[in-house]
C-alpha cells in the first residue's frame, strides 16, 4: 500500500526536510522547509482558501524562471521526491 499523505508538512518532515528560521527575511511569516543533505527548498504558499508548494533543487522537477515547481497536492511532493530519497 502507498503512503498518503494529508498536509504538506507531514510530507516535508517525511522526506527528510526541516524548518527554517525565516526571521529577519523580507516576508518573516514565510513557511519555508529545506533538505540541506539534497538541496532542496520548499515554500508553502498559503492563499487563503486552498496552499500549495514551491519546490527546488538538485535534481527536482523545473518549469520557467526561476525554476521550480509549484504542487498542490502534498501526495504530488512525494512522488516527485519517493525516487530521489534513496
Amino acid at each position: 500500500m502507498e503512503k498518503e499523505f494529508k498536509t504538506f508538512t507531514s510530507v516535508l518532515k517525511y522526506c527528510g526536510f526541516k524548518k527554517m528560521d525565516t526571521k529577519g527575511w523580507l516576508n518573516p511569516s514565510s513557511v519555508c522547509y529545506e533538505n540541506k543533505e539534497k538541496g532542496w527548498f520548499a515554500d508553502i504558499l498559503d492563499r487563503g482558501a486552498y496552499k500549495e508548494v514551491w519546490m527546488v533543487g538538485n535534481g527536482l522537477k523545473s518549469g520557467s524562471f526561476p525554476g521550480g515547481w509549484i504542487y498542490g497536492n502534498p501526495n504530488n511532493i512525494f512522488e516527485e521526491l519517493q525516487s530521489k530519497l534513496s
